[in-house]
């Protein structure tokens, strides 16, 4: 497992995933940390840049242009690995199911050699520290990325993960 370690970020930080080779909410968000001036230095993408929209190789020149950091989603190392599915684990006969095998194939036919490469070098894990505090990023759960954890889940579940999360941080080779 890759992690990659960031030190001191100093400012405002942004970070968001889930980019679904939407392009053009892409470029708003660019855009607006620009505007903000908040440097692609502190703009951190939790993975999935290739996913459900129509844009998926312009979405992946964009963000690597943009240069902030971005962590590889379940989408990128799927696609890295020259895999037939997308891996979010979808029930085999549920809609998502159905309809991410359209997408994924769409996606698997635009993305270049080029964005493959780099997907597979994509880490898995981003820590930094910021204000005296120290913060691990992830796609996903700690224990599956494509782990879904909502507000509404238990504390049990949330406590579940940061252990093993943490577990995990502490035995990862940077």
């Amino acid at each position: 497992m890759k992690k990659i370690d960031l030190g001191e970020l100093r400012g405002d930080i942004v970070i968001f995933g889930g980019v679904y080779s939407n392009l053009h909410a892409l470029e708003a968000l660019i855009n607006y940390t620009t505007n903000c001036g908040i440097p692609p230095e502190n703009v951190i993408c939790t993975g999935d840049v290739v996913a459900y929209c129509a844009y998926a190789e312009g979405s992946v020149k964009l963000i690597r242009e943009f240069g902030c950091h971005v962590l590889a989603g379940n989408c990128e190392q799927q696609l890295a690995s020259k895999s037939n599915d997308c891996g979010c684990g979808f029930d085999e006969e549920s809609m998502c199911s159905i309809l991410s095998r359209s997408w994924y194939a769409h996606a698997k036919s635009q993305v270049s050699e080029i964005s493959i490469d780099w997907m597979s070098n994509l880490p898995e894990r981003i820590i930094f520290n910021h204000n005296g505090l120290k913060y691990g990023v992830i796609h996903g759960g700690a224990s599956n990325i494509s782990k879904f954890i909502w507000p509404v889940d238990s504390e049990e579940i949330l406590n579940e993960s940061l252990i093993y999360y943490n577990h995990k941080l502490e035995n990862l080779i940077v």
